[in-house]
């Protein structure tokens, strides 16, 4: 009796669940952040896209070339990479459930089962070399293959998620004293979410 019960609950939370696609507002994709902290550079400030193409598809994002880090840190600095999502809701952001902090992101940034490695960061060719100097080096290339962002989340099982969202991607640099340096970064993407079925 358990087992059927069991089997029932997941099919309906299948029939239940539902998908949405992504609707990006910029065609670069990256904006400053609307509320950044003090001494954070923005996306064109921390790094040079000069090099990459951000082709905007029904199907998603066609990403290739590469991008160049103008961020200047210590080799010896540890980066701590957040990305945040927030819900625009009764005129002012709200934090939501969806979040991903890596106090030490040079450390798991190609580790496989990382998100930034999922979604991003898989698609460097030069992996040694970043992996080698992180985002801390001036002048550091990312050197992408082709790849393309999906902009769609499946099967989600939760209440209904459309509307205005953005997402804040910051990076704070800290010292071997574990100092946070005055400069950092910080970038969002914003957009809708559309429920699809």
């Amino acid at each position: 009796m358990l087992k059927t019960l069991v089997i029932l609950f997941v099919a309906l939370a299948n029939t239940w669940a539902t998908d949405y696609n992504a609707l990006i507002d910029d065609q670069g994709i990256f904006m400053p952040c609307s509320e950044a902290p003090a001494g954070s550079l923005g996306p064109h400030d921390g790094f040079n896209f000069d090099n990459m193409v951000m082709s905007m598809e029904p199907e998603g994002i066609y990403v290739s070339g590469n991008m160049t880090v103008k961020l200047n840190f210590s080799i010896s600095d540890r980066i701590s990479a957040r990305f945040s999502v927030m819900q625009y809701e009764r005129g002012t952001w709200q934090p939501t459930m969806f979040n991903l902090h890596s106090p030490n992101f040079c450390k798991v940034m190609f580790d496989a089962d990382q998100y930034w490695f999922k979604y991003w960061l898989k698609n460097i060719r030069n992996r040694e070399e970043v992996r080698e100097k992180c985002l801390k080096v001036k002048d550091t290339v990312l050197v992408y293959d082709e790849f393309l962002m999906v902009l769609k989340l499946e099967n989600v099982s939760t209440p209904n998620l459309q509307g205005r969202y953005k997402a804040v991607i910051t990076l704070e640099a800290f010292d071997e004293h574990d100092v946070r340096r005055p400069a950092s970064f910080c970038a969002e993407i914003r957009g809708e979410l559309e429920r699809v079925k």
